[in-house]
């Protein structure tokens, strides 16, 4: 239980996710020491309920992450297009 949500949070740290979704990832990361704290209290059904949660904000933080590089890649693209279609417009050389 616990340790099915390890593997998404650390995927998604090896993508920049602290960077690109930190609120997210935080929100993980808190629901995933709570889960284990109640699994070390024997608190079944409390753990497997925050163990759950920890991977649907993992999940959520890993599409997050996707989606602000998709858009920051998209910009830069944009940026690029612009800056062709100057060159273009620039009168020839003599």
């Amino acid at each position: 239980m616990v340790h099915s949500v390890r593997r998404p949070i650390g995927r998604f740290a090896a993508l920049l996710a602290v960077e690109l979704a930190p609120v997210e990832m935080r929100n993980a990361r808190e629901k995933l020491t709570a889960a284990q704290k109640a699994v070390s209290e024997r608190e079944a059904e409390p753990a497997a309920r925050l163990s759950e949660q920890a991977e649907v904000d993992a999940q959520f933080a890993e599409t997050s992450a996707r989606a602000e590089k998709s858009a920051r890649a998209v910009s830069e693209l944009e940026d690029g297009l612009r800056a062709l279609q100057r060159e273009t417009q620039r009168p020839p050389r003599p």
